[in-house]
């Protein structure tokens, strides 16, 4: 359990740019390394999986990925890396954080492109992550298109949504005994609320463990969990001590979406959009 809190803590704070490319269009690199599936899902997206010299052992299932591609470490080894021969590496913050010194030095020191793209809180950061990594890869038209396309889908998504009655809404991105919770500033909040509901922990900040006597209080009209590494995650939260009084379990008002496109902050986060109104929709009260 402990190794799968990891993975989505690693997931989901893994994107929305922070290092400003140099003015004017980037050299077009021959040789790229992405080390989070959210930076490979945008690389992707910018028609750049050809040029990816390895990618980290998260992005594995990321759509459009070549075949036999290596995968690398979380914090990869700066003998592995220079052995790939990359121009280019784009990272996150939390790879940078996870050691004890830079694990970067090195490679800048031999003259390798570091990008470095920080936490994500809000669909803002998440634009401006893509208008970064493509303007790193010599790619800002397409970038443009990528977000003209989100915004386009968002837009759509929100007017859809006027038509729903709000309900609010409790989301769960790791299940017990671990149990965190998305509140406000964060890219989960904006997706309920444009989605047409209310997130019960809009209040509080960022990502945390919920007070369960508060949920059990507030008891939503609707509970959503991105956690897929456990048998039966829906199951879970129906069955956990105390929750078969609120009226989500009772109504079975306890949705699962896919998690992939959760919890990467990439374009893929429109899926995520729908996901969510199309619950709030349907859901009865």
């Amino acid at each position: 359990m402990y190794k799968y809190l990891l993975l989505v803590i690693f997931i989901l704070f893994s994107a929305c740019a922070k290092k400003q490319p140099p003015a004017g269009s980037a050299p077009i690199p021959r040789r790229i390394i992405s080390l989070a599936p959210s930076n490979t899902e945008i690389i992707i997206a910018l028609g750049f999986a050809g040029k990816l010299a390895a990618i980290d052992r998260y992005s594995a299932d990321v759509d459009g990925v070549p075949q036999d591609i290596p995968q690398i470490d979380f914090i990869p080894e700066a003998e592995t890396i220079i052995g790939l021969q990359p121009d280019i590496i784009i990272s996150t913050e939390h790879n940078a954080g996870a050691s004890s010194g830079d694990p970067f030095s090195t490679l800048r020191n031999i003259g390798i492109n570091i990008i470095i793209i920080p936490h994500c809180t809000g669909l803002d950061d998440i634009y401006k992550s893509i208008t970064d990594i493509s303007a790193a890869l010599g790619a800002e038209g397409r970038g443009a298109e990528i977000i003209a396309d989100m915004k386009k889908q968002i837009d759509a998504v929100q007017e859809d949504a006027k038509s729903s009655v709000k309900k609010n809404v409790y989301i769960e991105i790791s299940p017990s005994p671990f149990v965190y919770t998305a509140g406000g500033a964060t890219y989960f909040n904006e997706l309920i609320e444009i989605a047409g509901g209310k997130n019960i922990f809009a209040s509080q900040h960022g990502i945390f463990t919920p007070n369960i006597e508060s949920l059990l209080t507030i008891d939503p009209d609707v509970i959503i969990t991105t956690v897929d590494y456990i048998e039966d995650p829906v199951n879970e939260i129906k069955t956990r001590n105390g929750f078969s009084a609120l009226s989500a379990v009772r109504r079975n008002a306890v949705y699962q979406i896919n998690a992939a496109a959760a919890m990467r902050p990439s374009q893929n986060i429109v899926h995520s959009l729908r996901e969510i109104k199309q619950i709030i929709k349907e859901a009865d009260i």
